[in-house]
């Protein structure tokens, strides 16, 4: 008997080690785009197991993209709503699903969810009280994001993935998605909930060992902010034209001071002191 007690409380101890509640996944998998309420990078999911069966909700959550793919009109509507932004397949099992749809079940809001519906709310903007103080954010931000300015943990620079259309940085990479609109699609709290969370895999890989501070998460949201602002003011950078027009200027130039210094090492179409030395011995 007394065996018998103890291999359940084994049992037990290992499985309770192991699992996981719906909060905990949740806020582990979900919660950094996700809210229940309002809308944040991605769309709110209050009584979401309403409006979207269940084996729909599991293959949404394994694999956006692959529903995506598949042509799954609701899939699709959301896709092209939220900016096509792709949303990481989620490495949980069916059961860990299950409780976070049993959470998202028990703390929705039939109220909450109806009027999302109907009118979805915009990110909020908060308002500028100081507006000096918030052009030294922004500064700092664009200094952060291109690499002027290093990040206190070490991480790598966002230009080296991400563009955006402004003055006050140079081109960066493709790799990412452009951030121009970032700001306007899903606001300062979706920025920062972003930096924090680190939902996608490359930034996972890049600062989860060299986190963004707060105060650097806030810089960057504020220049992102600015560049949303003046993005209808920004001409994009043609950089394809100017290694263009700027390299066949150069290509003249280098070959003008390669003519200039081969021009006193051979006059002639031979060497003509060799020439001149065979001539003379004749």
């Amino acid at each position: 008997m007394i065996r018998k007690i103890a291999i359940g409380l084994m049992v037990a101890s290992f499985t309770s080690a192991f699992a996981q509640d719906g909060a905990t996944l949740f806020k582990n998998n979900c919660g950094m785009c996700h809210k229940l309420g309002s809308r944040l990078v991605g769309p709110d999911l209050t009584n979401v197991t309403q409006r979207r069966s269940k084996e729909w909700l599991h293959k949404f959550i394994k694999s956006s993209q692959s529903l995506v793919k598949s042509g799954d009109k609701d899939a699709v509507a959301i896709f092209n709503e939220f900016n096509q932004m792709v949303m990481p397949d989620q490495n949980v099992t069916d059961a860990q699903i299950d409780e976070i749809l049993k959470y998202i079940e028990e703390n929705s809001s039939t109220a909450t969810a109806s009027a999302e519906q109907q009118e979805p709310q915009k990110p909020v903007e908060p308002e500028i009280t100081d507006k000096q103080a918030f052009a030294q954010l922004v500064e700092k931000g664009a200094k952060l994001f291109d690499g002027r300015l290093r990040f206190q943990n070490g991480g790598p620079t966002c230009i080296s993935c991400h563009n955006v259309n402004s003055y006050n940085v140079t081109g960066g990479g493709s790799l990412a998605k452009d951030l121009t609109d970032s700001y306007t699609r899903i606001g300062e709290e979706g920025i920062k909930s972003v930096l924090s969370g680190l939902p996608f895999p490359a930034m996972k890989n890049s600062f989860e060992k060299h986190p963004i501070t707060e105060e650097e998460a806030a810089a960057i949201a504020a220049f992102l902010r600015q560049v949303s602002k003046e993005s209808h003011e920004t001409v994009p950078f043609d950089y394809a034209s100017l290694l263009v027009w700027g390299g066949i200027p150069g290509i003249i130039i280098l070959l003008g001071i390669y003519s200039i210094i081969w021009y006193n090492r051979k006059k002639k179409t031979v060497n003509y002191s060799i020439y001149s030395r065979q001539i003379k011995s004749y």
